[in-house]
């Protein structure tokens, strides 16, 4: 799935599993030239092929406009393609929005959390869904430096706020 121009593309794939990476990567090629508004990659074990995580960052860093990104989270668990996609994610000027799929997931390695914090302090992204709780409190203060420096407005749906991160947002807002 992916917007461009203000409407929304499914785009499904069918067949063999080379057949699929050899269309996945023809179509990945395509919308890296292309200004995507939003972007969701799901299906096809993406998440440990080099290749198509390379094709998806170049995706997201070559889209001046995109917001939203939705990748399986799988792509969370693999260390190496974890790395790569965060490359890419560095430094955007215009994402807002992460979400790593529907199911829940492990907590992150110390390393990918620092990944992780490196990207959003480096970045606009606003906020993360499909994170483990303890992770997402680890990220928390630093997602909201980035929503309350950029926009003023807070932006923490569907989270759970404890005592010790109610207290840091005080202390930020203050």
């Amino acid at each position: 799935i992916f917007s461009f121009e203000n409407k929304e593309y499914w785009v499904q794939f069918i067949g063999e599993k080379n057949d699929f990476k050899e269309s996945i990567i023809k179509f990945l090629n395509f919308l890296k030239n292309i200004m995507v508004g939003d972007f969701s990659c799901f299906g096809y074990e993406y998440d440990i092929d080099v290749d198509i995580i390379n094709l998806i960052g170049e995706v997201i860093k070559n889209s001046k406009i995109i917001k939203s990104v939705f990748l399986l989270d799988e792509v969370l668990k693999n260390n190496d393609g974890f790395k790569i996609l965060c490359e890419y994610l560095k430094n955007h000027e215009s994402l807002k929005r992460l979400h790593f799929g529907h199911s829940f997931i492990d907590k992150l390695s110390k390393k990918n959390i620092g990944l992780l914090v490196d990207v959003i302090k480096s970045s606009t992204i606003e906020y993360i869904d499909g994170l483990h709780e303890n992770d997402y409190n680890l990220i928390f203060e630093n997602l909201m430096n980035n929503s309350m420096s950029k926009n003023h407005k807070i932006k923490c749906v569907g989270k759970s706020l404890n005592d010790d991160l109610v207290l840091k947002l005080s202390n930020m807002i203050i």
